[in-house]
């Protein structure tokens, strides 16, 4: 399935190690314009697109508006969620928005950067443990959605986690129904992610729109309207240890937000 630039890849893969978990995008923020004069003779592009830099960089939100995005209370609950009491902290280096966390085995860090040709990219680095990955998934959302916002880009159709004091509840919205485009393609991955990571799924088989649970944790379709709806998860804190609850999180939002980028790209097929 070809991918949706501006929409992020939420994957887990455990053959991969310490770079398990990904949250990576990369697409152009803005479109570089035509430097040409009227008579057709190319200006000092140099110059121009300098300016035009410079711009972008002036819009790219700071390390300190990012951090604003979460409330002290949604860190609250977070922690409570995954028992990860390494505090989540933000920096900036130069044109890169940082997020880390220095929870063991390792130090994790999610980067966002604004490249020299006007292009949007992130990583995640170091970050093979889903409680850290619920974590990282978190403020990741937010901070995207902000860096979105700034430049023009209305952020309605990513994941967002939403902790309380009982339970995450993993929303993830989808727009326009492609119909017959979206056949059943999608039971095949759920199929193959539950063999890769051993997490067992069940599905009614139902393909892009059918139901699914993690661990009896279901996954189900809440349509707004014909074209639009969400695909909503809620997971209590007491279904068990850490271990387990941030694991479920961290399978529910991998298999929806695929769902729901493909049906992203579908729609701009149409």
């Amino acid at each position: 399935m070809k991918s949706s630039p501006i929409y992020p890849s939420l994957s887990f893969d455990p053959s991969l190690n310490h770079r398990a978990h990904t949250f990576s995008i990369r697409f152009g923020v803005q479109i570089i314009p035509e430097f040409k004069t009227p008579d057709g003779f190319e200006d000092d592009v140099t110059q121009l697109y300098e300016e035009h830099y410079r711009d972008w960089m002036k819009r790219f939100p700071d390390y300190a508006r990012l951090d604003e995005q979460t409330s002290k209370e949604q860190d609250e609950f977070a922690t409570a969620f995954t028992e990860v009491d390494t505090p989540i902290r933000y920096s900036e280096s130069g044109p890169r928005r940082i997020i880390e966390n220095q929870e063991p085995p390792m130090a994790s860090n999610l980067s966002f950067k604004l490249e020299d040709g006007g292009f949007l990219s992130s990583e995640l680095h170091n970050c093979p443990v889903q409680y850290t990955a619920v974590l990282m998934y978190t403020h990741g959302l937010k901070s995207l959605a902000e860096i979105y916002r700034s430049f023009d880009i209305y952020p309605t159709f990513l994941p967002v986690l939403t902790f309380d004091k009982s339970r995450l509840t993993i929303r993830i919205p989808y727009e326009k129904n492609p119909g017959d485009l979206a056949h059943d393609n999608f039971d095949g991955v759920a199929e193959d992610y539950s063999k890769r990571t051993q997490q067992p799924i069940e599905s009614d088989q139902g393909g892009y729109f059918g139901n699914l649970s993690v661990a009896g944790i279901e996954q189900v379709l809440e349509r707004e309207s014909d074209e639009a709806g969400s695909f909503v998860s809620r997971i209590p804190i007491n279904l068990g240890d850490n271990l387990k609850i941030s694991e479920v999180a961290r399978d529910l939002l991998a298999i929806g937000s695929y769902r729901a980028q493909s049906l992203h790209v579908l729609r701009d097929m149409i």
